[in-house]
């Protein structure tokens, strides 16, 4: 708005042109007024001037401020020792160091070498922290064994010492995964510079081709506090490799401490010293002369301590002569279909945890749960295909306080199979002490969210008084497709005082969701 009121206001809203007197008196109105336009931009840059030198005044002063703030945190307070635990609870879980998507510890993505990378007082409690360096990951042909901080980057040998040299002198954990397109060189060098450390061998999880162990077979090892051992060999070209893969192994005899096994493949019975051996795992490959069943049993008879006994792939049938018992086993898992006389043959009386995958009905693995029922308390069933073959099952083991419907195929488990455990007006609960429920993967448009659910933590039949089910306090269920949908729909969750429940989003496509479904396992 002008200062004032123009003298030729009359002018504004009508077409007329002004006359000579008022043309002259517009042309000077308009000179002072440019002249008043000019005094105000002066002092608005005067005033700018003082406003922004306002502001850079306060940024110095709030940056002040924080510099001093930082100061006071009761972090600060913290001894080293106390930051240094922190730091160990950085690192990535066990599960995560060992799956498939893993791609190196040497990364400075992840901790520890992360941490270094934060501050110079960081760096060096990290560097000063011996537990934070026991676990050392390589997995070249995932292309992370470039990105190091060691002025040798290419040098594996060299990375190694540098790391074990941070861990002082505690044990060590080796996982060396090498895919099949590497060359037998390359195994063989990465093997060769763990040699030096080989008194710290605490864990071992190897996947290199075969003849790469041959650069151990004249080293003088000393596997004391050797605690784990995982191996899975790949071919570094066509031919049975694994075959000869026992020989090979031929240092695990001087593994008198071993307490962890897993093999893929070949049978390691003259190689492994078998007295402190608590758990098992066997893996049967395919075009692999693998072990029988019965051969499974034997030697996990010859284990006085075998507490954990997993069995998955390819197994060679073949009969079963003789009753085994197996005392002090509490774990049980079978992700593989085997014959009847396997379970014939088998005593477990203080087995609490079992894990078994059927297509049909088995009257001997019914038969197996029923003798066992009395310990059994955990029961994780794969392959879920009949309701009739489970409600058989769950009617022989009363005990159950942990129940796991799996599909590790990644098919779908229909909600009727959850419906199945309520009571009908007339039953009797088929699990009356059931605590735990774990179900992946089951269809979203056929669970009943949230109904189901809440029926089942009453013991209520849709059709009844609920009849209460109080020693419920967990349910995990996996939802194909929520992840993808679940943005589109108002899913509200599931609060219910005194229970777990959770709920597992999954993809819809089959492939993604085997690998979800043991991801979620794994963190179960």
């Amino acid at each position: 708005m002008n200062d004032m009121a123009s003298p030729f206001a009359h002018l504004f809203s009508t077409n007329c042109y002004p006359t000579t007197e008022e043309a002259a008196g517009i042309k000077l109105y308009c000179d002072n007024t440019k002249n008043k336009i000019e005094y105000v931009d002066t002092e608005i840059e005067k005033t700018l001037s003082v406003l922004n030198g306002l502001i850079e005044r306060r940024d110095n002063l709030q940056q002040d401020l924080k510099s001093h703030q930082a100061l006071l945190p009761p972090f600060r307070q913290l001894p080293p020792e106390i930051i240094g635990r922190i730091f160990y609870c950085c690192l990535p879980t066990i599960a995560e160091r060992l799956s498939d998507s893993w791609i190196s510890s040497l990364s400075t993505e992840v901790a520890p070498l992360q941490l270094t990378q934060v501050c110079s007082s960081w760096r060096e409690i990290a560097l000063n922290t011996p537990r934070l360096w026991t676990f050392i990951s390589l997995s070249p042909s995932r292309s992370s064994i470039m990105d190091m901080e060691f002025q040798a980057r290419n040098n594996i040998a060299n990375a190694i010492n540098l790391w074990a040299s941070r861990a002082a002198n505690l044990p060590l954990s080796f996982r060396i995964f090498l895919e099949e397109c590497w060359d037998l060189s390359l195994g063989r060098n990465v093997l060769k510079s763990l040699v030096p450390f080989h008194e710290r061998w605490g864990e071992l999880y190897i996947t290199v081709p075969a003849k790469s162990f041959d650069v151990w077979k004249n080293e003088n090892l000393n596997l004391c506090a050797l605690k784990e051992f995982h191996v899975g060999s790949c071919r570094a070209r066509r031919g049975n490799l694994e075959g000869a893969m026992p020989k090979k192994l031929f240092f695990l005899q001087h593994a008198s401490n071993l307490s962890s096994l897993t093999v893929r493949g070949f049978a390691p019975f003259s190689v492994v010293p078998k007295k402190n051996l608590k758990e098992f795992t066997y893996a049967g490959a395919k075009q692999i002369t693998s072990m029988s069943e019965a051969d499974i049993l034997y030697f996990a008879r010859e284990c006085p301590f075998l507490e954990t006994l997993n069995i998955s792939g390819d197994i060679r049938h073949g009969p079963v002569d003789g009753s085994v018992r197996l005392s002090s086993l509490r774990k049980l898992s079978i992700t593989v279909v085997l014959r009847d006389t396997f379970y014939d043959n088998m005593n477990a009386p203080n087995l609490q945890d079992l894990e078994v995958t059927f297509k049909t009905q088995s009257d001997s693995l019914e038969g197996f749960i029923f003798s066992h029922s009395k310990s059994l308390t955990t029961l994780t069933i794969g392959h879920v295909s009949k309701l009739a073959a489970l409600n058989a099952i769950l009617r022989l083991a009363p005990n159950l306080t942990c129940l796991r419907l799996v599909n590790r195929n990644g098919l779908d488990i229909s909600m009727s199979y959850i419906n199945s455990l309520l009571p009908s007006p007339s039953d009797d609960p088929l699990v009356p002490n059931l605590q735990k429920l774990v179900v992946m993967p089951c269809q979203y448009s056929s669970w009943g969210y949230p109904e189901s659910v809440l029926n089942l933590l009453e013991m209520r039949h849709p059709e009844a008084e609920p009849v209460g089910f109080a020693k419920m306090c967990s349910i995990h269920l996996g939802i194909s497709g929520l992840n993808t949908i679940q943005e589109d729909l108002d899913v509200e969750p599931l609060i219910v005082e005194g229970v777990d429940i959770k709920i597992i989003p999954m993809s819809f496509d089959r492939a993604y969701r085997c690998k979800e479904v043991e991801d979620a396992l794994e963190a179960l």
